[in-house]
């Protein structure tokens, strides 16, 4: 037996005695298309990424479903395609990342906050810009509205999100009385809880 990866005519003769025998065959070696999406990839988030794959005569097959020579993703995750020829077929991945996010978290009450919230940008050693026009990484808010930040990390990824805040500090404390006295002087007559934003 012989190993054999290339084109071209193979014979062999056989001896037996005074006997001799030949046999020949044709070997076609189809070349198998090999899609290259390249190295794992990191976008800002909100932009998008290509791949294209280039190979004439070739049907691929998308992470998607799609079936077109160009995949342009704009989500997180893995993205692999398959290239077949109807005879062969060989696949290939990438890993697409992003490469920093901002995620002040859900909106805030301040009723049950003393001293006011603390929101925090996050990604240490970025430029921010704060719809109150701070631009330190976390500000303290003590008042109810609509709060943005603008971020551009080392990346050079324009990052942005919103959270709201209502309420008013402390809203929800209550005061209640250890005492009162009904003695007609009109001074604390009643006995009541009390509160600045409570009805």
């Amino acid at each position: 037996t012989i190993n054999v990866s290339t084109t071209g005519i193979y014979w062999v003769d056989v001896s037996s005695g005074s006997c001799s025998f030949r046999d020949s065959i044709v070997l076609t070696v189809i070349s198998v298309p090999q899609p290259n999406l390249g190295n794992d990839t990191a976008i800002c988030p909100g932009n998008t990424v290509t791949f294209s794959v280039t190979t004439p005569n070739v049907a691929y097959l998308w992470s998607d479903g799609s079936s077109d020579m160009n995949f342009t993703a704009d989500t997180s995750g893995l993205i692999w395609v398959t290239a077949s020829d109807g005879l062969c077929s060989a696949s290939d991945s990438v890993n697409l990342s992003f490469l920093a996010e901002v995620h002040l978290g859900s909106d805030i009450s301040l009723c049950d906050i003393s001293a006011g919230a603390i929101l925090d940008a996050g990604n240490p050693g970025s430029t921010y810009l704060w719809s109150t026009g701070a631009t330190t990484q976390t500000i303290q808010v003590a008042e109810s509205g609509q709060f943005w930040v603008n971020v551009i990390n080392t990346s050079n990824c324009l990052l942005t999100d919103t959270i709201n805040v209502f309420g008013d500090v402390a809203g929800s404390a209550l005061y209640i009385p250890n005492c009162f006295t009904p003695n007609g002087d009109g001074r604390n007559p009643t006995f009541c809880a009390q509160s600045t934003s409570v009805v």
